[in-house]
């Protein structure tokens, strides 16, 4: 086996390839040998996981067994457990204690202190931080990077706020690890190290599908990229046609994710049936008839 990348003309394309890929991996009839080792579809949301399952039970008419839909956070958890590794949970904290580390920098005190939860801002800034894979070092080179060229995006002021911010995150980083708190990057971090050491101890998996992404922050990337390198996998892709010029995609926001997933295999443009899309034109006497004319189309 190996690693595919398929990319999609649309959501609906990308859909169908996903369950005629399903077909091919599931059995027609009941064989329990292959429930210890799970078909597994890895989605970014729950909506498309009740999605997806709803679908697929409809296409088949009835259940489905030695198939597991979840998202990578729900991967992550159920990889942890299987390998007796605890997991204390700290999204709810992680604003709480964003919040009373930023109160401690006098650049950030001075903007937000008076303001009705000024801090909130802060926190959300100190997450993406986190999202994005932030440990000490990266923290330390862009405090300098901040020192030195920050003059030239910002004022002295805001120079200080950003170094501040810069500190802040990692003195979050540091006190997580510390508490052994483990936030949502955290979480799938420690899941990417318990994969890609143990992959079938981990999660036990017959074939591993990636499906509903367009993009990813830099922790989720880094587990799905692992995930594809231990179970062989396929991502499926979705990059649209662009109705306005027949026969392009766009291809802009979902580049990326293909430039990372292409270290593992180069990505092949899926044939589509479907026609190319066109633009129409609605017309709707208010919001509520334009939404039920949508959704009759």
């Amino acid at each position: 086996m190996a690693v595919h990348i398929l990319l999609a003309r649309g959501a609906r394309h990308a859909e169908d390839l996903v369950l005629e890929r399903l077909e091919t991996l599931l059995p027609r009839t009941p064989e329990p040998r292959l429930l210890a080792r799970p078909v597994r579809l890895v989605v970014p949301s729950s909506s498309l996981r009740h999605h997806l399952a709803a679908t697929l039970l409809a296409r088949r008419g009835r259940a489905v067994a030695g198939l597991v839909i979840q998202t990578h956070r729900g991967l992550a958890h159920e990889a942890l457990a299987r390998l007796g590794e605890a997991v204390r949970p700290a999204d709810a904290l992680l604003p709480l204690l964003g919040r009373r580390l930023a109160r401690r920098q006098p650049p950030l005190e001075r903007v937000l202190g008076e303001l009705e939860d000024g801090y909130h801002a802060a926190a959300a800034s100190l997450r993406d931080f986190l999202d994005a894979g932030l440990e000490p070092l990266h923290a330390e080179a862009l405090d300098e990077l901040l020192a030195a060229d920050g003059g030239a995006a910002a004022s002295p002021a805001g120079v200080r706020r950003a170094r501040a911010l810069v500190a802040t995150a990692r003195q979050l980083y540091e006190l997580t690890e510390h508490q052994d708190l483990d936030h949502a990057a955290r979480l799938l971090r420690r899941a990417r190290d318990a994969i890609a050491a143990r992959p079938q101890e981990a999660l036990p998996t017959r074939a591993l599908l990636i499906h509903g992404y367009a993009d990813a922050t830099a922790v989720a990337g880094d587990l799905l990229e692992t995930l594809l390198r231990a179970y062989d996998g396929t991502a499926v892709i979705d990059q649209p046609p662009d109705p306005r010029r027949p026969g392009r995609r766009e291809r802009a926001f979902s580049t990326p994710l293909v430039l990372r997933f292409g270290q593992l295999a180069a990505a092949e443009e899926a044939a589509a049936a479907a026609d190319e899309p066109a633009i129409e034109l609605l017309i709707a006497a208010d919001p509520q008839r334009e939404a039920r004319a949508v959704a009759r189309r």
